[in-house]
C-alpha cells in the first residue's frame, strides 16, 4: 500500500500560527525607550502672563517687556533655524499647535492624554528625523531647548529632550505616543493575522475513498481550543506589565506563572496535531494507520485479536476538577462531566507484537470519525478474532499504541 497519508501541511497549519502568535505578543508590547523630543508652542506672551509672582524673580520677569522676557527664558538654550525645510516644518506644527490636533499624517505623534485632552498639545518626533537632525547632537536627555526661527519676527518652538520611562507594572507612560512607546505594533498585527491566514489558505488534506479520518469541525474545534486556551494565558504578563522586556525581566516570575497555566493550552496543540495527521486507509486485505510518528500496517491474516477499548480521564484530574469547581457551579459541572466520560475504541494487536488504538468517539459517545463503519464491516469480515473484554484505560490523551 503506497504513502498516501495526504496531510504535508497539518503539522505547519498548527505549528506556524502558534510561532507567530508568541512572535506578534512579543512585538505587540515591545517598548523603545530611546530618547525622544516633544515639541510645543511656548507661547511666551500668555507664559508670561500666567506668572504667580510670589518670589522676586517672577516679578522681575513679568516686568519685563516681551522680547527681553524671551530672550532671558530662552538665554543659553536657543537653536537658530532657517531654511525652506524648517518654514515648512514650523508651518505644520504651528497648524497643530493651533487647531489642537494635528494633521492624518501626524496623528501619531500624540499622546493619549493629549488625544483625550486636546489643549496645548505635544508633538513628538524622533531625533532621527528631518529637519530635526541639523539639531546640534550635543543635546542632553532632561533638557529644553528652543527652536527659533527668523528675526522679526521671530516664531520659537520648544523641545523636550525626552528619555522614555516605563509607568507603573511596566508599561509606557501615557504621555508618550503609543507609535513611540510601541513602535513594532503594526508588524505584530500582522503576524496576528499571518496566523489566521496561514491556518485557513494552506492545502487542506481532501477526503477520499476508503479512508478513516476525523471529521474536519471537530479537529478545527479542537484547534481553536488549543490556540485560545494558549494565547489567552500567554498575552497576559505582557498586557498587565505593559511592556515585552519588563515582563521578561522585574517581572519574570508573574511571567511564568501565567506561562505555566499556557501550557495546557500547547498540549492541545500537540494532540490537534495528532488527530489531523490521524488516518487510517482501508485496503483489500490490509489497514494502513497514520500518525504523527508514521505508519503502521496491519495485514488482516497477521492480526492476532481486536479487543474493544474505553478510555476516561485519571482519577488525579476528575477530583482537581471537582475541588477546583467547589466555590463555582459550573466548574463543578465540568468535574461531574469527566466523571461519567467515556470514549470508546479498538485496540489491535498483530502477531508481530505491533499494536494500535483507534478511537472513533469522543467522551460522550458521538461518533468522531468518517467512515468508521466501513473500518468495521472490513474487520468483521476478515473474520479477525475478536476478544470480548473491554480495555479499560485512563489517559489524559488517548493512545495511539
Amino acid at each position: 500500500m503506497p504513502d498516501r497519508s495526504g496531510t504535508p501541511f497539518e503539522l505547519w497549519r498548527r505549528l506556524l500560527p502558534l510561532l507567530f502568535i508568541i512572535l506578534a505578543v512579543f512585538l505587540l508590547f515591545y517598548t523603545d525607550l530611546s530618547p525622544i523630543l516633544s515639541l510645543r508652542d511656548p507661547d511666551f506672551a500668555r507664559q508670561q502672563k500666567s506668572l504667580k509672582q510670589w518670589t522676586d524673580e517672577e516679578e522681575a520677569l513679568a516686568a519685563l517687556p516681551l522680547d527681553q522676557y524671551i530672550a532671558r527664558i530662552t538665554q543659553g538654550s536657543l537653536i537658530k533655524v532657517q531654511g525652506p525645510e524648517w518654514e515648512n516644518f514650523f508651518y505644520q506644527c504651528f497648524n497643530s499647535f493651533n487647531s489642537g490636533h494635528p494633521t492624518k499624517e501626524w496623528e501619531h505623534r500624540l499622546s493619549p492624554m493629549d488625544q483625550e485632552y486636546a489643549y496645548h498639545i505635544h508633538l513628538f518626533f524622533h531625533p532621527s528625523e528631518a529637519p530635526l537632525t541639523t539639531i546640534p547632537p550635543s543635546l542632553k536627555p532632561g533638557a529644553t531647548y528652543y527652536l527659533q526661527l527668523g528675526e522679526n519676527p521671530a516664531r520659537f518652538i520648544e523641545v523636550y529632550y525626552k528619555q522614555p520611562e516605563l509607568g507603573p507594572l511596566g508599561a509606557a507612560a501615557p504621555d508618550i505616543p503609543g507609535a513611540f512607546a510601541y513602535p513594532l505594533r503594526r508588524i505584530g498585527w500582522f503576524f496576528l493575522a499571518a496566523a489566521a491566514l496561514l491556518y485557513i489558505a494552506l492545502p487542506w488534506p481532501r477526503h477520499q475513498d476508503h479512508l478513516v479520518e476525523y471529521k474536519r469541525p471537530r479537529m478545527i474545534l479542537a484547534d481553536i481550543l488549543g490556540f485560545v486556551l494558549f494565547s489567552m494565558f500567554f498575552v497576559v504578563p505582557q498586557a498587565v506589565v505593559g511592556s515585552t522586556q519588563a515582563a521578561l525581566t522585574e517581572y519574570i516570575l508573574f511571567t511564568l506563572v501565567f506561562w505555566l497555566m499556557a501550557a495546557p493550552g500547547l498540549l492541545l496543540v500537540n494532540w490537534a496535531i495528532r488527530l489531523a495527521k490521524y488516518r487510517i486507509f482501508i485496503g483489500a486485505d490490509q489497514i494502513r494507520i497514520f500518525t504523527l510518528s508514521g505508519w503502521q500496517d496491519f495485514i488482516f491474516t497477521q492480526i492476532d485479536y481486536v479487543q474493544p477499548a474505553h478510555i476516561r480521564p485519571p482519577r488525579w484530574l476528575i477530583i482537581l476538577s471537582l475541588l477546583g469547581g467547589a466555590p463555582s457551579p459550573g466548574t463543578a459541572g465540568q468535574g461531574m462531566l469527566l466523571s461519567v466520560s467515556d470514549s470508546p475504541g479498538l485496540y489491535i494487536h498483530s502477531q508481530n507484537g505491533d499494536s494500535a488504538y483507534i478511537w472513533f468517539s469522543d467522551q460522550m459517545g458521538n461518533v468522531a470519525m468518517r467512515n468508521i463503519d466501513e473500518l468495521r464491516q472490513v474487520l468483521l469480515s476478515a473474520q479477525i478474532p475478536l476478544r470480548p473484554e473491554v480495555l479499560d484505560l485512563r489517559a489524559v490523551f488517548p493512545p495511539e499504541r
